[in-house]
């Protein structure tokens, strides 16, 4: 029910407005000098109005007489009592027509009224003079849109009643390109303005500037408050518009300067930046004096020059950057730009402020997503940064290991060579030149695999089985399921609590069986490697090395292997750690040391 009742009210409204809407042919006269009176044009009217084709060009200085013809339409007039004439792009207007048998003037230009500019001026039509023309004598300063491409829409009371109290299809497509301008921008601008406050880098901040002056620019119209306080058409807003252009112009090319970083990729772009950016403040200051002076004609020739050198510089950049083309960046600057430039040479060829709308609107869209992109590169090179100094970080503690464990396994060998014990440390000497070459063939790698890594032990342990003359035995133990050749470790991780077990755990023991047992198991995010010798214990090694008269040594390589297990922390985004844990027998006497390893996954 409610669907037909609303189909009929449209379908009544959309009715009234093709019967009573239409549009009125014209003619026109220029004059230079506005000297003759209106009975004086009315008496010439035949030889004076031309028609509206034939003006090419509007000129600011100039004034217009508009004689509007109702011959043809007499008929519709006779259907409504009281009608409107529309028009809207007229700086200055005065109307004429019949009023008391004799012909009346009213003043109705939008400089003229101001806030008060209604675009409309109501008539009867025994108000036409001779029963068919209505007069209208205009100045017009919008030199991008002439006149003779004007229409002027004459509608009823009817209508006009649509007009002022629903959204009438002709405010709705005047207005729905606006709409969506202004949708996209306020988007844009909460987002871009967010992510200026996280990272305060200046393109972000002139990208906000030139979308905020864009968003006034375009989007001022469409608020009531904007046109009760100060006109969408008055001299205010007619200043507003040209100061907004040029500032929007000015942030947008200082965009363009900081996003691609022209003084280092793009030096000479850089200069002519500089150049134009100075232009446009000196012109910026020069137009506005000029128009506050009421020289429009002058500020009309100002306003056609700027849009031949801003024009050309962007032609040219795109050129320039499509030519000398660096980084990926560069391709949303000129697709953006050549959507903007698109617009603005079809906007100073037809007038028509649409095509900037939507070049302005393409190309905040495309900057918008350069933005975007610019980020994604960033964050990308600075995991690149962070992954190199990591992996520089690594070199650096196996620079520090390798000294380490060089440095044990040459005091073993001066060991040997002091007892005299020549094939000891023959062979000795010949495990070491093996565990060497392996440590350095595999030094250039961030990692080992896990047999690679075991084999290495197992040398180690074997030239520190030699030192001692075979004083503790050992056994390495590998879960069934685990891949050692698939998964890696950082080389040489293990040895430090290897060397720890035997040195200070298993060797100061006196009596009994020394025995070390290394396993490798794993979980879904570690591998877990468990070094567990039957020593003295952590409580009695301390105070055995109070008692030494050497000097306690703080376990350099215990101190590195926190430090890389920390590192691969931050590498795979998964936690490590080791825990020492004190071994008792029944009896709660110290029967050893276990420690358990767990080693992030990559």
């Amino acid at each position: 029910m409610w669907a037909i009742l609303i189909f009929c009210f449209y379908g009544t409204h959309l009715n009234a407005q093709q019967n009573e809407e239409f549009e009125v042919p014209f003619k026109l006269f220029q004059v230079e000098h506005d000297t003759l009176s209106v009975n004086e044009i009315i008496e010439q009217r035949e030889t004076l109005f031309k028609p509206k084709e034939q003006f090419r060009k509007t000129h600011p200085d100039d004034t217009y007489w508009i004689q509007l013809d109702f011959s043809n339409l007499l008929q519709q007039l006779e259907q409504k009592e009281s009608w409107y004439v529309w028009f809207k792009n007229f700086n200055e207007v005065t109307s004429y027509m019949l009023q008391d048998d004799q012909i009346s003037k009213q003043t109705l230009g939008s400089f003229q009224l101001s806030t008060h500019f209604t675009a409309k001026v109501p008539f009867k039509q025994e108000q036409l003079i001779d029963g068919r023309y209505l007069y209208f004598k205009v100045k017009k300063l919008n030199v991008r849109y002439p006149i003779s491409k004007h229409t002027i829409i004459v509608y009823s009371e009817t209508v006009n009643y649509y007009k002022e109290n629903y959204i009438s299809p002709f405010v709705f497509k005047s207005k729905s390109l606006t709409f969506l301008f202004l949708g996209v921008s306020l988007i844009i601008l909460i987002i871009t303005t967010y992510i200026y406050f996280i990272n305060r880098k200046t393109d972000y901040l002139l990208y906000v500037i030139y979308v905020l002056c864009m968003t006034i620019y375009f989007g001022r119209f469409i608020f009531d408050f904007y046109e009760k306080s100060i006109g969408n058409f008055s001299f205010n807003s007619f200043f507003l518009s040209n100061f907004l252009e040029v500032l929007s112009n000015i942030f947008y090319i200082l965009f363009v300067k900081y996003y691609l970083t022209t003084t280092i990729n793009y030096p000479k772009l850089d200069k002519a930046i500089k150049g134009i950016t100075a232009f446009l403040i000196v012109f910026l200051v020069i137009d506005s004096a000029i128009m506050l002076a009421g020289d429009f004609g002058l500020h009309a020739v100002l306003l056609e020059m700027r849009a031949i050198i801003i024009s050309s510089f962007v032609i040219l950049s795109i050129l320039y950057l499509s030519y000398y083309f660096k980084n990926t960046l560069t391709y949303f600057i000129i697709f953006g730009s050549l959507f903007y430039a698109t617009g603005s040479i079809l906007v100073f060829i037809t007038g028509h402020a649409n095509y900037l709308k939507i070049g302005a609107m393409l190309e905040i869209i495309i900057f918008g997503l350069g933005l975007g992109y610019k980020i994604k590169l960033e964050y990308q090179e600075k995991i690149r940064i962070q992954q190199e100094s990591i992996n520089n970080y690594i070199k650096a503690l196996r620079a520090q290991m390798n000294p380490h464990f060089i440095f044990n396994s040459l005091s073993s060998i001066q060991h040997l060579v002091l007892k005299n014990d020549t094939p000891a440390a023959l062979m000795y000497l010949s495990k070491f030149s093996q565990l060497m070459r392996s440590t350095l063939e595999n030094s250039i790698e961030k990692s080992v695999t896990l047999a690679e890594e075991i084999k290495l032990l197992k040398t180690y342990i074997d030239l520190e089985s030699l030192r001692f003359d075979g004083s503790f035995s050992y056994e390495i133990k590998v879960e069934k399921h685990l891949n050692t050749h698939l998964l890696e470790v950082p080389l040489l991780i293990i040895q430090p609590f290897v060397e720890n077990a035997i040195l200070h755990g298993l060797l100061n023991k006196k009596e009994g069986e020394k025995k070390l047992t290394i396993t490798f198991s794993e979980d879904i995010n570690h591998i877990i490697a468990t070094v567990e010798d039957n020593g003295i214990g952590r409580k009695a090694s301390k105070t055995l090395q109070k008692k030494s008269s050497k000097p306690h040594k703080i376990s350099r390589g215990m101190e590195l292997t926190q430090k890389r297990i920390e590192v691969l922390e931050k590498q795979t985004d998964k936690s490590g750690s080791y825990v020492i844990e004190d071994l008792t027998d029944d009896s709660g006497n110290p029967s050893g040391t276990k420690v358990i390893v767990k080693i992030p996954k990559n």
